[in-house]
């Protein structure tokens, strides 16, 4: 049949098609007339209401979702998680939101009610003590060379958002013991070469990190930024003190990675190829040993050469004494922020420290001077308070400041010279003597300079602490002519040198910057020039100083897997503290400089180019 013949027969077929549209409509609405939607029966009453999960039991800190079902008269069921009223009868255990999610607070039991009009029901949450939700394993990507352990460390985090150390009550595992092994502590020892994972386990949480062995061919030669073995990090190389160390309660072991990023520094000792590290201080770390990095050993170690003087200050935190033991202001110094006034003194072959911020609550300032013996350095070496004989004017009087100090140790002239950000000051071991070389204030800076001597050209060059490229009162480039240190006066080379787009870059902390303050800067006595690197990447920069200009005129190299950064602090995800002397050149080795990182990341040596 046509359309058109469908339509001339309107009179029967509408009639057909219209009442096919009509019994749709009543069958899907359940009849066919009378009544209402339910076709005359009564909806389905709610009879009782279940709970899951049941009686459960979290640790503090964590979440449950509960969720609530409805049995109904007719015999169905729905979930009514959503559509309840949920309540804790204990808001100090535990707390439920209006979708059944409960927070536990505090250890204890809260009984959770969930009620739709006159129907409810109820279960018991039992909270216990945090447990752990996850675990890392320090430190990542780590770099094992075979005959040099490192140990490993493992921190939970709990569902409170605490954090524990768990390396001692963790189960240790390798995933294959034919290239390390891992013992009950955490420590790792190499057996050939290969890559694995090491993982730490508490109950049913488990942590792991990748582990590269290899075999040491000693110290890297290449051009370049070279990650020594992780047995070179403070923690990792388990050679910081226990916890609570000869009965002090200080937590050693805990905080050691603070001796490098709380603004302390390192020397150079040249003649034995070994760099120095030593500092800590304020309220970050109360230890005084002192650290090696040994460059002519094969692995490259870190060692504990002298161990910390206890008692610390740590339990008389809010007396700021500059020598300790308390009652005994002679004996061994403090430990404090050694900022850049160190210094390495080649004859008597002796570790020089002066000034810096004092580990106490407060933080103090310290005017004091100390030296120690480096040659068969031991617990049984002593350690020399110079103020008790000391003759002449101390650095940070006359309007100076005893943060962030600069020092370095001159051959020419066989003195340390100092700048305090007010004057400059030399300092004789062999006679105990200060003498200021400058006036009161003829040599201002900031303290986010890091300085060297160039003993060619004879100058006490100071850089740093250009942000944006912009140098504000006391930053920038400040020179000191020592070759007659009775005419030394203060030379202002900022301007010039922030005229050339390198020397401006390294100033401004380089490129993607972090921070500018007290970068790393040596003087490479092999090339006669120095060398800056500005707190993190690959770039190293070589300064050559002009006298007849007065500036640095600057050259740029890129060399790949530079470190990310020089000191790394909990303040953000990669900031700088500043590197201080822990940029060294040391002329014995065929590299010209290593630089030390934050406690899990790596130590590195640098080489800008071949002897």
């Amino acid at each position: 049949m046509s359309y058109e013949s469908g339509i001339g027969h309107g009179g029967r077929l509408q009639p057909i098609v219209a009442c096919a549209f009509l019994v749709a409509e009543l069958l899907a609405t359940g009849g066919c007339g009378g009544g209402g939607s339910n076709g005359g029966m009564n909806p389905p009453n709610l009879s009782s209401l279940a709970i899951t999960p049941g009686n459960p039991s979290i640790g503090s800190g964590q979440n449950q979702q509960f969720t609530a079902e409805g049995a109904f008269s007719d015999g169905s069921k729905q979930n009514l998680t959503n559509s309840v009223s949920w309540t804790s009868s204990n808001t100090a255990v535990a707390t439920i939101n209006g979708s059944g999610m409960a927070t536990a607070v505090a250890q204890g039991d809260s009984k959770i009610g969930a009620a739709s009009g006159s129907i409810s029901t109820s279960t018991l949450l039992t909270v216990g003590p945090p447990t752990v939700v996850s675990i890392a394993v320090s430190p990542p990507n780590a770099l094992v060379a075979i005959g040099a352990p490192v140990q490993f460390t493992a921190t939970g985090t709990f569902g409170d958002g605490s954090t524990h150390d768990l390396t001692d009550s963790a189960n240790w595992s390798s995933s294959n013991t034919s290239v390390a092994t891992v013992n009950a502590t955490g420590r790792v020892s190499g057996v050939a070469a290969g890559m694995l994972m090491i993982s730490a386990a508490s109950g049913s949480t488990t942590g792991s990190a990748a582990v590269t062995v290899a075999v040491s061919t000693g110290l890297p030669t290449g051009i370049g930024w070279h990650a020594l073995p992780s047995n070179t990090l403070l923690q990792a190389s388990g050679v910081c003190p226990p916890n609570n160390f000869g009965g002090d309660p200080f937590l050693f072991a805990r905080f050691c990675g603070n001796v490098i990023r709380s603004w302390s520094g390192a020397i150079a000792d040249t003649t034995a190829d070994r760099l120095f590290i030593w500092g800590g201080g304020h309220a970050n770390y109360y230890g005084n040993e002192i650290y090696s990095l040994n460059l002519n050993e094969n692995p490259v170690t870190l060692t504990r050469l002298k161990d910390p003087t206890v008692p610390t200050n740590y339990a008389d935190a809010s007396n700021c004494i500059d020598g300790i033991p308390l009652g005994s202001p002679d004996f061994a110094p403090n430990s404090r922020a050694s900022y850049g006034g160190m210094a390495f003194i080649p004859g008597p072959h002796q570790m020089y420290f002066t000034v810096g911020s004092l580990a106490c609550v407060e933080g103090n300032q310290s005017q004091n001077t100390w030296t120690i013996s480096l040659n068969n350095l031991s617990n049984s070496s002593s350690w020399v308070h110079a103020d008790p004989t000391l003759v002449g004017p101390l650095p940070g009087s006359n309007g100076g400041f005893t943060y962030g100090n600069v020092a370095d140790y001159d051959p020419n002239s066989g003195l340390v010279f100092l700048s305090d950000t007010a004057a400059i000051y030399t300092y004789d071991f062999q006679t105990n003597t200060y003498a200021r070389i400058t006036p009161a204030q003829g040599f201002v800076t900031s303290i986010y300079l890091r300085g060297a001597i160039d003993p060619t050209r004879k100058l006490f060059v100071l850089v740093g602490g250009c942000p944006l490229g912009t140098c504000g009162p006391g930053d920038g480039v400040f020179v000191a002519d020592i070759s007659n240190p009775t005419t030394t006066t203060q030379q202002d080379w900022t301007a010039a040198t922030m005229a050339d787009p390198n020397c401006a870059e390294f100033l401004s902390g380089g490129v993607n910057p972090i921070g500018s303050s007290n970068p790393g800067f040596t003087f490479d006595s092999v090339a006669n020039d120095f060398v800056g690197w500005p707190n993190q990447g690959n770039l190293i920069y070589i300064l050559t100083p002009d006298p007849a200009n007065q500036r640095l005129t600057c050259q740029k190299q890129t060399f790949p897997d530079g470190p990310p950064n020089s000191a790394h602090t909990a303040a953000g995800a990669n900031p700088s503290n500043g590197t201080f002397g822990r940029l060294r050149y040391f002329p014995g080795q065929m590299c010209s400089c290593s630089s030390t990182t934050g406690t899990f990341l790596r130590t590195y040596f640098g080489c800008d180019r071949r002897k």
